[in-house]
C-alpha cells in the first residue's frame, strides 16, 4: 500500500477555551516525563505502552483545547511545538457517540431508501474491502487506458481517457454515488444545513474547523494572504470525491442561509480566513461529509465521530476523483447536452481510429 493510501490520523475535538498557559505547560511537562518513561521502560509489555498512549491521547486533548479562536496566546517554544505535531500523529481509540441530531429522521431515511435502491446498501464494508484488498486491478485498468493512447492522439481525447482511467478505479473500489449537479446537490443537502448551528451550539465536533484554525494559528499576518493562500495544501480542505465546484456551490448555499448567523459569530479563525472562505473550506466539506454519510450509508448518526471520521478518511482516498472527474463534469443542467456531444465526438474519432488501423493492418 503506497503512502497516499494510508489513513490520515486525526486529533480534534471540543474547543474550550482556558484563561492562561498554566494547564498547557503543565501538560507539557508531564508529557516529557511520559515520554522519558517510555524510553526507560521500552522492554516492557504491550499493557504499559497502551497506558502511555492513552495518557498521551488525555494530555494532548488538554492541550488542543487551548488553541481556540478567542485564545490569544501561541505556543512559547519549538520543543512545544516538536512535542504538539508528534501528538497530532496519535490517533484515538475511542469509540464516537452518538450525538444529538437537528436532521429531520424522514429526510435521512428517504436519502437511505434511495442509495439502497442504487446498490450502497453498506458503504462501509466497500471502504473497508477497498482498504484492506487494494487489489491489482488498477493497474490492469491503467493499462487498458493506457492501450488506447497513441502518441499522435489529441490532448483532448487523452484527457478523456484518462478520466476514465481514473472513474474506473474508484466506482470500482468504492463505488462511489452518480456525480450531482447543482440543482440536485442544493436540494439533498438543504435537511442537512442545520450543522451549521450545531457546530457552534457544540453539538458535533468540526475537524475542518480545527484543520483552519491550525492553520491561522502559524500565519504572521491578520488576514489569509493571497501568497499564503496559494501555499495552503488546500486538499486538505476538499471533500474528496465531490470535488472542488461542487463544494464551492455548496459555499455558496451557506452563505445564502448563514451568512448574517456567522457574521455575528466570528472567531480569530473566521476573520483570519474571510467568512466567504470559511464557508467554502471549513463548513462546506462538513456538510458534504454529512451527504457521504447518507449516500455511502457509512452510519447511522450523522454526527457519531466515528461515523464522521469513515467520510473523511473516504475524502483523503477520493481526491483525485474529485479533481479529475467531479471537477470536469457538468455543473449545471445546460452544460449536459453540450459534454454529451463532446464524448460522442470523441468516441467516434476512437472508432473510426480503429477502422483505419483495421484497414491499414
Amino acid at each position: 500500500m503506497d503512502g497516499s493510501q494510508l489513513k490520515r490520523k486525526r486529533v480534534y475535538g471540543s474547543i474550550v477555551k482556558s484563561p492562561g498557559n498554566s494547564k498547557r505547560s503543565k501538560s507539557f511537562h508531564a508529557l516529557r516525563e511520559i515520554k522519558s518513561d517510555e524510553k526507560r521502560n521500552n522492554s516492557s509489555d504491550s499493557s504499559d505502552l497502551s497506558d502511555i498512549e492513552g495518557e498521551a491521547l488525555r494530555l494532548n486533548s488538554d492541550i488542543m483545547g487551548e488553541v481556540d479562536d478567542e485564545d490569544t496566546d501561541s505556543i512559547s517554544s519549538e520543543s512545544e511545538r516538536e512535542i504538539l505535531e508528534e501528538l497530532k500523529n496519535i490517533s484515538s481509540p475511542e469509540k464516537g457517540i452518538c450525538l444529538k441530531q437537528s436532521v429531520d429522521v424522514e429526510d435521512i431515511e428517504l436519502t437511505r431508501k434511495e442509495c439502497t435502491v442504487h446498490g450502497r446498501h453498506d458503504g462501509w464494508k466497500i471502504l473497508k474491502e477497498a482498504e484492506t484488498s487494494l487489489v491489482n486491478d488498477d493497474s490492469m485498468l491503467a493499462l487498458n487506458a493506457r492501450s488506447r493512447i497513441r502518441k499522435d492522439m489529441p490532448e483532448p481525447h487523452v484527457q478523456y481517457l484518462e478520466k476514465q482511467k481514473v472513474r474506473n478505479l474508484h466506482i470500482e473500489r468504492y463505488n462511489l454515488p452518480q456525480v450531482l449537479t447543482s440543482s440536485d446537490l442544493i436540494n439533498k443537502i438543504q435537511p442537512l444545513l442545520p450543522i451549521i448551528r450545531d457546530m457552534y451550539n457544540g453539538v458535533v465536533d468540526s475537524y475542518y474547523k480545527y484543520e483552519a484554525t491550525a492553520v491561522s494559528k502559524y500565519s504572521q499576518n491578520g488576514i489569509l494572504s493571497s501568497k499564503e493562500f496559494r501555499s495552503l495544501d488546500i486538499n486538505r480542505f476538499q471533500a474528496g470525491f465531490y470535488g472542488f465546484r461542487r463544494q464551492l456551490r455548496v459555499g455558496e448555499e451557506i452563505l445564502r442561509h448563514f451568512k448574517s448567523f456567522l457574521l455575528k459569530r466570528q472567531g480569530k479563525t473566521m476573520r483570519w480566513w474571510g467568512v466567504a472562505d470559511f464557508a467554502n473550506y471549513v463548513l462546506a466539506p462538513e456538510v458534504l461529509a454529512s451527504l457521504c454519510i447518507l449516500e455511502m450509508n457509512l452510519g447511522k448518526e450523522l454526527y457519531d465521530k466515528e461515523t464522521r471520521e469513515r467520510a473523511y478518511e473516504l475524502f483523503d482516498k477520493t481526491i483525485e476523483f474529485g479533481n479529475k472527474v467531479a471537477d470536469s463534469e457538468p455543473l449545471e443542467e445546460w452544460e449536459i447536452q453540450a459534454e454529451n456531444q463532446r464524448i460522442a465526438e470523441i468516441e467516434l474519432s476512437f472508432e473510426t481510429g480503429s477502422e483505419s488501423l483495421a484497414q491499414r493492418d
